[in-house]
């Protein structure tokens, strides 16, 4: 930042805005620094000088006050700053059910988290037009994007931010301005959130950020230009989990959470003002040395109820990571198809092995891939539902029709600096002859590590674990990604499968596939398994620039169906290898133009 331009924050004098000026102040950004009076902005003040070759101007307002917005702006320009950098971090937090507040706390509320936002905005707007290129942080919270009990005034002031920051983005693009928020989850920023994250598991202490953390990562944010700024790895989970998981689930969750929280707790610009109705029986407690109030039954342990709160959402986090992790599925392709449905009919014909059991399959299936992209556009995760059919006869006899549904999830995840990444993938999934909840359950997973060799070749190695129905059934993994030159790829994981692609324009693509599969499936007290390989030639047609019809034709290799019951030495049914033909209509996204 230049010598002459300033960098404005708002509530700077404690918790998230002092670690703000702090971090602004290590990458020698002139400061304004706006707050409440009181002695701590001084002593930042005069900390900053001290230790900084930089400028600082100390504004003490409460910004709740319409008339002291226009100060701070009318102070700015009679001092002749240049302010290039605007940070919006002044607000007033609460947790407590509406009908506890009164009404002159939440119209506070209001005027600080809305009004004094959306007001310096606008004051500063021609200033930071001139100064360009310029930066506007507005401090949201992550509550904006949840529904929260006892915290629905507070919430919908921070998705006002949210939406008016996204807003405001749009419309200065052209003005050499970013605008950006960031949405952060609970910070260590007084005592209390500090004593109680010491003393819950390990999760919630993961899910508790200090300001200085949220602070660098907010900065990083601005100057990169990000719009919406998550810090922190388990909030960026829970915004995956909100993503996905049913309305009726998130309620429940919820509802059981918030009704634990019998405190309020409010930033410094709430000071002397009262919280609850006179009449209400409780009392206020004041901490004048972290300038924040908490309001307490008298029969309540002080931080007896947030403890078990964090133990519960530890506990509730644990379980769907869990659930997250048993259910990955490999992706190895220079595509990602986000609807596929396929069919697929092998008849009793075919060149070779034709003197054994003759026998016909049909296979049908529908998937989803659900791509969720980490901020840092590298790390993904892609959650693919789907459900499959067979249909066989073997031998003019018809076996019971066996199907799969399945809810897997894939994380793909870069080693930072390095030219290796991992793959972690997994499945559980219902196979049997019907799908219902008493059907055959299975689970497995595989680690694939890549290297990418160059910017066109990578190479995997990997080994891939699943519980069949026969047995624990393991596979080492070995595979390539490589873009040959502009027409041709070559990819794939071994023994799962491998493709060779090529491209004559944008419109038509063939190639060669060879596959194995290995799967069972409930079948009374027993198992139906199909091992199949296949070697075929496809054409790709694309009708529109992501709807793709595949159409594939092929000969099966060493087909072989089995029954028998698990650890038992299974049936062999003899059959042919067949042709086999294949139909599939796709919506796909490449990653190679």
């Amino acid at each position: 930042m230049k010598n002459n331009q300033y960098c404005l924050i708002t509530g700077a004098s404690e918790g998230f805005g002092k670690a703000l000026a702090l971090e602004c102040a290590s990458r020698n950004m002139n400061l304004v620094l706006v707050s409440l009076p009181g002695p701590e902005l001084h002593h930042l003040g005069d900390f900053i000088k001290r230790n900084f070759d930089i400028n600082v101007v100390i504004i003490e307002k409460d910004l709740s006050i319409e008339e002291n917005c226009h100060a701070v702006f009318q102070q700015v320009n009679a001092l002749g700053l240049s302010v290039n950098m605007l940070i919006n971090n002044a607000g007033l937090g609460g947790t407590l059910l509406f009908g506890e507040g009164n009404l002159s706390f939440f119209q506070k509320q209001v005027r600080l988290n809305v009004m004094a936002t959306t007001m310096l905005t606008r004051l500063f707007l021609e200033m930071l037009k001139k100064n360009g290129p310029a930066s506007i942080l507005n401090v949201g919270s992550l509550c904006s994007f949840f529904y929260l009990p006892k915290k629905g005034v507070y919430g919908a002031t921070k998705s006002f931010l949210y939406f008016f920051s996204k807003s405001l983005r749009m419309e200065l693009e052209n003005d050499n301005i970013n605008v950006s928020i960031i949405c952060p989850g609970a910070m260590n920023t007084n005592i209390s959130v500090t004593l109680l994250a010491k003393t819950s598991s390990w999760l919630s202490r993961l899910a508790v950020m200090n300001p200085e953390d949220v602070a660098t990562i907010a900065i990083n944010g601005l100057l990169k230009g990000k719009e919406v700024i998550i810090p922190g790895r388990i909030n960026n989970l829970f915004m995956i989990l909100d993503k996905f998981l049913p309305s009726f689930i998130k309620r429940i969750i919820v509802n059981n959470q918030m009704s634990k929280l019998k405190s309020v707790t409010v930033l410094e610009q709430n000071k002397d003002l009262p919280l609850v109705p006179e009449n209400q029986n409780s009392k206020l407690i004041k901490m004048p040395t972290l300038k924040f109030y908490r309001f307490i039954k008298p029969s309540m342990g002080y931080h007896r109820f947030r403890i078990n709160n964090f133990r519960n959402i530890s506990g509730l986090l644990i379980l769907l990571l869990s659930f997250i992790f048993l259910s990955l599925k490999v992706q190895s392709q220079p595509y990602l198809n986000i609807v596929n449905l396929k069919y697929s009919n092998s008849p009793n014909a075919g060149l070779i092995n034709q003197n054994k059991n003759p026998v016909t399959l049909q296979y049908a299936s529908a998937e989803t891939n659900l791509p969720l992209q980490f901020n840092n556009k590298r790390d993904a995760v892609i959650f693919s539902p789907f459900v499959e059919k067979w249909s066989s006869m073997v031998n003019n006899h018809n076996w019971p029709n066996h199907y799969s549904i399945a809810l897997p999830v894939s994380l793909s995840k870069t080693i930072p600096h390095t030219h290796w990444s991992f793959l972690l993938t997994g499945i559980v999934r219902i196979n049997d002859s019907s799908i219902s909840s008493t059907g055959k359950w299975q689970a497995g997973g595989a680690f694939l590590l890549n290297y990418k060799k160059t910017e066109k070749l990578t190479w995997k190695f990997g080994l891939y674990i699943n519980n069949e129905l026969f047995g624990v059934f393991v596979m080492p993994l070995a595979g390539l990604d490589w873009k040959i030159n502009e027409r041709n790829n070559l990819f794939g994981v071994l023994p799962g499968n491998l493709t060779y692609e090529h491209r004559i324009n944008h419109s038509f693509y063939y190639g060669a596939n060879f596959r194995a599969i290995t799967n069972s499936y409930g079948n009374g007290n027993g198992y139906w398994r199909m091992d199949e390989n296949q070697l075929g030639v496809y054409l790709d047609t694309y009708l529109t620039p992501k709807l793709v019809l595949n159409a594939e034709a092929g000969h099966s290799l060493f087909r072989k169906i089995r029954t028998g019951i698990k650890s038992s030495t299974p049936l062999n049914l003899n059959v042919n290898d067949n042709y086999y033909f294949k139909i599939a209509l796709a919506y796909r996204i490449r990653f190679q133009k």
